[in-house]
């Protein structure tokens, strides 16, 4: 089963990073929180817990937009169980 979950995250070579509210993510528990961008050559962590055991061992999809137009990048994260830990590194 899998998850689509489109975001519209930034990342760019300036902007300041703020914590995106618990609640745009109804179901989801992010820790470490994700941000509303992040800089090209960054690495981040993608974890954190669903709250629908339905869901149990499926894959979201998480889609980031560059600040300059580009191409969207799709991270598919496979759940073990409800969680979910992955790790990406933005080109």
């Amino acid at each position: 089963m899998i998850l689509l979950m489109c975001m519209v995250l930034l990342w760019s070579q300036s902007a300041r990073a703020e914590q995106i509210p618990a609640d745009v993510f109804p179901g989801m528990v992010f820790d470490p929180p994700l941000e509303d961008s992040y800089q090209s050559g960054e690495a981040i962590l993608i974890a954190g817990l669903l709250e629908d055991e339905a869901l149990a061992d499926g894959q979201f999809l998480l889609q980031f937009s560059p600040a300059d137009g580009g191409e969207p990048v799709q991270v598919f994260v496979n759940l073990a169980g409800v969680s979910f830990r992955h790790y990406h590194i933005f080109g």
